[in-house]
Formats: structure tokens, sequence, C-alpha cells
């Protein structure tokens, strides 16, 4: 079964209300694309308007830090 992001953020890093997290989208070549922080334990990014290609979510929360992989078509 393939993982949504949301289901990282609900099952890995939002336990209560109070938690919060960090997230970043970069790209291959290392480049920033998006950078948020917050404390809902629901977060929607647009990606429509980036360009086809591989991107990589990384998460930062209290509970640790976990980098996804992830191909925009």
């Amino acid at each position: 079964r393939s993982r949504g992001l949301g289901d990282v953020y609900k099952r890995q890093y939002i336990d209560s209300p109070e938690d919060s997290y960090s997230f970043t989208i970069s790209n291959i070549r290392g480049q920033l694309i998006f950078e948020n922080k917050s404390s809902s334990d629901r977060e929607k990014v647009d990606v429509s308007n980036f360009p086809s290609g591989l991107y990589f979510l990384t998460i930062s929360s209290n509970r640790g830090l976990e980098t996804i992989r992830f191909v925009k078509k």
C-alpha cells in the first residue's frame, strides 16, 4: 500500500494539537521549493504549479525527521 503524504503527518508526527512540525519540499538539485511550519493536524500543499520531476518532502518535529520522495507528473 502506498502511503499518502497526509498519512505520514497524521500517523508519525502529529499526536496531539500541541505538537508542531516543519516541512520543506526540495527538488532533485537540492533547491528549496517550499517551506512551512505548522501545528495543524492536516496541511495541504498545492504542487500543481511545480514542474514535473522528483521532489523530496522533509518533515521535522520533536518526534524525528523523515524524508519522503515523490514524483510530480
